[in-house]
Order: C-alpha cells, then structure tokens, then sequence
C-alpha cells in the first residue's frame, strides 16, 4: 500500500478546508470560513504556492469582497493571482483576474476595472472557457451601465444572456435579466424593468440563489416606488433589508437603505429617512464603495433640505457631485444638478440655477433618462416663473412638457409637482378656473397614492408632508377670494 507523503497529505487536508470554508461563506458563517482557512493554510506551511494555497487564498478574498472589506479582499485576491500565475494554472488566473475587477468597480476604479475584466475574458476566450466570458461580459456591462453608457451595457448583457440560453446556466440568465433591468431603471421604463426583474426573481428562487432573491426585491420595490405604488415598495424593501442582513451582504443592505430613505422623505417621515442614509453612508465608508456613498450623499442632501438647512444640504450635494464626477456616474450626475438648482431657486440665485438645469438637461437626454428629464423640464419651467426676465408662457411650456413625461414613466411625484407649479401660474394671472383645475389634479393624484397605502399613519404622514400641503392651503386661500 503506498502512503500519501507529508506534503501530499498536506495538501489534500488543505483542499478539504477550503471546500468547507466556501460552504460555510455561502452560509454567512464567516467566522467559521475564517477558521478552515487558517487550518488549510497551515496544513500548507510554506508549500503555499500550489493550487490549494490559490484556492483558499481566494475563499479569504471571497468573504472579506462579501463583507464590504475590499481592501483586504484586494490583498488575498492579489495573493491568489501571485499563485495561480506562478503555477500556471490559466482558468484560476481568469477567476482572480475577475474577482480583482470587481474589487477596483466597487472602489469605483473604472479604468483598472475594466482592465482586469477584459484580462480575464481575453483568457477565458484563449482557453475556450465559454462560461467565464460570459461573466466577463456581464461585469463589463455592469461598468458601463455606472459609467453612463447604457448602450454599450445592454450590448454586453445581452451577448452574456445569449451564452447562459445556450448553456442552460440559469444563475447567468437571472443575473442578466436583473442587470437589464436596471438600465431601463435608469432610462426611467419602471414598468419594462420590473417585467425582467420578475422574470429574475423567478429562476433565483427556482434555483434557490438567496442572495438573487434578496436583490430581487429591492429592485422590484424601486420600480413600485416611483410609480407611486408606495406601500408595496415598502414592503418589497423590508423584505431586501432583512435578507441581506440574514446573508451578511452590506452592499445590498447599504443600497436597499438608501432607497428606504429616499420612500420614506417621499411618505413624509423624515427622521426614518435621515436614519436609513445616515446607516447607508457608514457601510459605504465602511466598504470604501464610493458608488453607494455618491448615492446616500445626493439622497441625505435631499433630505436637509426638505429639513429647510439649505448649507448643510449644498454642501452634502457637492459631495454627492465630487463623486460621481469622479466616478463617471451621470444618473447621480444629473439628479444631483437638479437638487442643486432646487436649492438655488430657493436661494433666488435664478441664473445659477438655470444653468445647473442646463447640465441636467444634457445629460437626461444623452443618456435617454426620461425621469431626469422631466425632474429638468420641470425645474426649467420653475426657474422660468421666478426669474424677473422669464416667461410665463415658456415656463408653462416646459412645466407641462415635465407633465407629460412623467405620466409616460408613471411618476405621480413629478405630476402633481407640475400640475401645482402650473396651478401657481394661473392663479397668479388670475385665471382662477385654470388654477383650481390644476390643483385638483394633485388632490387626485394624492388620493390614487393614498388608496394604495395600508397603514393609517403613512397615509397621513404622506398627506401631512410640507410641499403637499401647501397644494391644500392653495385651494383652500383660492376658495376664499371665490367667495
């Protein structure tokens, strides 16, 4: 009989411990994972320059990328790639090549991103590994999509969704379904994003991916939420929230927080939004992930000044645009101009105002975002009344233009805001039929929201919230000089 030798035995407890320390990352036991990888390294001694010695180097960067901590990620992920190219082993040296990619899009290095992810695919096609090419695409295009190519995105999600088709691979299928969503999200076509959202969230948990459905959620709840359908965005958030924080993903829990605040500003409660962003902004600095962190910047910015602290809520915002300059992120980009030239207006700083509004403009429709582009349209026209040289009949224009798309993407936010902007016009130039019409149609809207929520005190607060009820107050002064 012949015996294993030591390192031989070495080697084979090692793989051992690296098999149960992925089973135990997969469970969110990361204490656990830890613990079978110290053993299968130290099974290795110095003989860690093997295949055993990558994979387990690479479990480490597994669970720390999950956990948010992406520059120890980055370490043991580089430890893996130091020993998969010594080794020789090509397959393994895409993988780390890929997982590196990911690190540099979450700390919103977009060139080295791409490098690593277009190292990885080059190999992958070289070795005629057909699934890591499909990965590769759906990593590429998840770059492009911050970048603000949606174009370029799509292209490269579909060609991924054509290889998981042809493979049977389900788990690539739903994560190209999901991803697409989120590019007609950013157009603003909520209800085409949650067709392919739905059809995600249906392979994940045939397949029983949790983390897939915990996304699922969350993605769907965005597409509820800005079409006005509030409480079952609520309750499609929660869901998110409490799955990502079973599976320890900070990621989602920090992107899931972040819409949670920016339903409940919507609904009037604005200490739970303020909450949520200020819990967002922590796990975003924890991870180093300034994609996230650019995001809970423009929503807390939002929030100071609907508080009315309009320095606190400028200097948020510009913090929300250093970093999606930085980063290339023109969704945030041009949010992030709007609430700027909303504070601006409030100042009555009428020019700069406007040309914050110019630049949301330009990107709305570079990028096709119709939602933007009506949140721009509208903030044009309202630049347009106030402004001593501007003009009534252009900032009608413009404010009815707002209108209308947003009924086209289904937002009642932008519709009822128009329709009060335009109410003010007319009641100011005495139309007063014209104005009354206006603001009964924000009464309808808010009712249509208001019938859709279940819970008496989020129906009020929702009411209760300051700019709508200065809609009420319009009314209820128009009535009085009626009479």
């Amino acid at each position: 009989m012949e015996l294993l030798g030591r390192g031989a035995k070495g080697r084979l407890l090692a793989e051992l411990m690296a098999k149960m320390a992925t089973v135990e990352q997969r469970k969110g036991n990361f204490d656990s994972c830890q613990r079978f990888c110290d053993e299968g390294l130290k099974a290795l001694g110095r003989g860690r320059a093997c295949r055993e010695g990558g994979l387990l180097y690479n479990v480490l960067g597994n669970a720390n990328f999950y956990l948010g901590e992406n520059k120890r990620a980055e370490e043991f992920y580089q430890r893996s790639l130091r020993v998969r190219e010594r080794i020789g082993d090509q397959r393994a040296v895409s993988s780390s090549l890929n997982n590196l990619g990911n690190v540099y899009f979450q700390q919103g290095d977009y060139v080295k991103a791409i490098d690593f992810h277009t190292r990885s695919m080059e190999i992958s096609e070289r070795i005629g590994n057909i699934m890591g090419v499909s990965g590769s695409y759906v990593n590429l295009g998840n770059i492009f999509q911050a970048k603000g190519e949606p174009s370029k995105a799509l292209s490269y999600f579909q060609k991924s969704m054509k290889i998981s088709q042809r493979v049977g691979d389900k788990n690539g299928l739903a994560s190209c379904l999901n991803n697409s969503g989120g590019i007609y999200v950013d157009k603003g076509d909520y209800g085409e994003a949650a067709k392919l959202f739905q059809r995600s969230q249906k392979i994940v948990r045939q397949i029983g991916n949790r983390l897939g459905e915990a996304m699922g959620y969350t993605n769907l709840g965005i597409t509820f939420y800005h079409r006005g359908r509030y409480y079952q965005a609520l309750m499609l958030y929660r869901k998110g929230l409490r799955k990502s924080r079973q599976l320890w993903n900070i990621q989602l829990e920090a992107i899931t927080l972040i819409n949670l605040a920016e339903l409940y500003l919507t609904l009037g409660e604005v200490g739970k939004a303020s909450r949520h962003v200020k819990e967002a902004i922590a796990l975003a600095q924890k991870m180093g992930e300034k994609f996230i962190l650019g995001d809970a910047y423009c929503t807390q910015g939002k929030i100071a000044a609907e508080k009315g602290k309009l320095e606190e809520a400028e200097d948020t915002l510009r913090r929300a645009m250093e970093i999606s300059t930085q980063l290339g992120n023109e969704i945030i980009r041009g949010i992030t101009f709007v609430g700027l030239g909303n504070l601006c207006l409030q100042k009555g700083n009428f020019e700069e105002a406007l040309g914050y509004c110019e630049e949301a403009l330009s990107i709305a429709e570079r990028l096709g975002a119709k939602e933007l582009l009506a949140f721009s349209f509208l903030l044009r026209g309202m630049v347009e009344a106030q402004r001593s040289w501007g003009s009534r009949t252009r900032a009608l224009k413009f404010l009815e233009r707002g209108v209308n798309l947003a009924q086209t993407v289904e937002n009642p936010e932008i519709q009822w805001m128009g329709n009060y902007e335009m109410g003010k016009l007319y009641q100011e130039e005495k139309l007063l039929h014209e104005a009354l019409r206006h603001y009964k149609e924000c009464i309808s809207i808010f009712k249509s929201c208001c019938s859709q929520i279940n819970e008496e005190k989020l129906k009020w607060s929702y009411l209760e919230e300051k700019w709508r009820g200065e809609v009420f107050e319009a009314i209820k002064g128009l009535k009085e000089i009626s009479q």
